[in-house]
């Protein structure tokens, strides 16, 4: 039993979360592991198929620090801003009513499918200008990412996950292209 008093309060937890999402030093990385960190020798047949499909294995935003992390870290800040977030409000309120009036209908659910992944997935994806009738098809991205890079992948889960990683690249890419031939409003835009 711990007293009450020696946590954190919630204005100083709130003040806390503030200045770390707002630190824009470059020296506040969550220093993830990545690709680099793997617990298993990548198979190399995995590693080909990443290579051919030209998926640039290196480190993202939260595996940086200093003034890598400060330039990338800026150049996508913006859609996060207030300004940006302000208008996701109502489109995140029917995400999350939608979902729980499904689990209403159906009696029961898996959270993390129904809410925990499909919430988030869906606001990031519509942020990114991804139209709605499309983000079903992005679910072909879900897969064992998590086992691959911080677990103890067999050899047919690296195979798996590396086919997954480089058909999302693919798409990244050509949404990355799309957006600087026609720009819109959307985060991928702002981004570049």
């Amino acid at each position: 039993h711990r007293d009450l008093h020696s946590f954190p309060t919630r204005r100083s937890s709130d003040l806390d979360c503030r200045r770390l999402l707002g630190d824009r030093s470059g020296d506040v990385s969550a220093n993830a592991a990545l690709l680099f960190h793997l617990n298993v020798e990548p198979m190399p047949e995995a590693m080909r198929i990443l290579q051919e499909a030209k998926f640039d294995i290196a480190p993202s935003v939260v595996d940086e620090d200093g003034e890598a992390h400060k330039l990338h870290r800026g150049a996508g800040q913006t859609p996060f801003t207030l300004n940006w977030i302000r208008h996701l409000r109502e489109f995140t309120r029917e995400q999350v009513t939608k979902r729980l009036d499904a689990i209403i209908t159906d009696g029961d659910a898996d959270m993390v499918d129904a809410m925990i992944y499909e919430v988030p997935a869906t606001v990031i994806l519509h942020m990114m200008g991804v139209p709605v009738d499309e983000m079903g098809d992005l679910k072909r991205f879900r897969g064992p990412w998590g086992i691959f890079i911080w677990g103890n992948p067999d050899e047919q889960v690296q195979l798996d996950t590396a086919r997954q990683m480089a058909d999302f690249g693919r798409w990244a890419r050509a949404i990355a292209d799309d957006r600087l031939a026609r720009p819109g409003d959307d985060m991928i835009s702002e981004t570049i």
